[in-house]
């Protein structure tokens, strides 16, 4: 058996090293977006520079029924994001809890068709941790125009409904 002693991931594209992103700081084409359960215990204190917040409880997850955010609600955070229709700008998640959150955002994007996605390896902590710029400054951009079109619809392939895998009363064998 050969023993490797670099970290192996089923999907390595979608991730940016924290070098790569401090150097595209002031990159236009970029949005950075630090996605935090709370707030007041992580952004406030100090973010990447340029980041903006957006906050799961609040911003992500639908508040009553704690499932994925609506369509217009998407639509509000690509705006606060100043993000247009064309989606050819780079979105860099990342967040608190080991990137547990951003990973959510960056599902929740997908869902609704964003592509140019990324998330920082190793998120807030190893940002931290290589001692890397921090800013206190709340960061806010002028509205984009993106909107949905009215033919609009959600990958559905991502998503599966317990109704998708309820089975017709016929016992089948689960393996784990």
């Amino acid at each position: 058996m050969t023993q490797t002693t670099k970290m192996e991931y089923s999907h390595p594209e979608v991730l940016v090293d924290t070098q790569w992103v401090e150097e595209h700081l002031n990159d236009p084409n970029i949005r950075i977006v630090e996605v935090d359960y709370d707030s007041l215990t992580n952004y406030h204190l100090g973010h990447i520079p340029g980041a903006i917040l957006l906050e799961w409880k609040k911003d992500i997850n639908h508040p009553l029924s704690r499932d994925i955010l609506t369509a217009e609600s998407y639509k509000n955070i690509i705006r606060k994001l100043c993000l247009d229709d064309d989606k050819s700008t780079a979105i860099i998640l990342y967040g608190d809890f080991n990137n547990w959150f951003a990973t959510f955002a960056f599902w929740v994007f997908k869902y609704y068709g964003y592509e140019n996605l990324k998330l920082l390896n190793g998120g807030r902590k190893k940002w931290l941790d290589e001692d890397r710029p921090i800013s206190k400054k709340t960061v806010a951009f002028s509205k984009g125009k993106f909107d949905l079109s009215e033919s609009f619809k959600p990958i559905s392939k991502i998503r599966v409904y317990v109704s998708d895998i309820r089975f017709s009363g016929k016992q089948k064998e689960v393996s784990d």
